[in-house]
């Protein structure tokens, strides 16, 4: 999954992981981050936006979204 970080975050993991993404932070995640509940409540906030592709069309699409949620 490839993610893109609108703020800094770290992601708490399993047995003490963390995982850091720095704001502006545009690259893969972890396996056992995919389905951590944590980052999908960063998704449905606007804190980050989730790709499974990476493409740019995943993202020019969600950030849509976002943007007439907040309107």
């Amino acid at each position: 999954m490839f993610v893109v970080s609108r703020r800094n975050i770290i992601l708490p993991g399993p047995n003490g992981e963390r995982f850091k993404m720095e704001k502006d932070y545009m690259g893969p995640v972890p396996a056992w981050a995919e389905d951590s509940a944590y980052l999908k409540a960063l998704a449905a906030d606007g804190k980050v936006i989730l790709s499974e592709r990476g493409t740019d069309k995943d993202f020019g699409r969600q950030s849509k979204k976002q943007k007439n949620v907040a309107e």
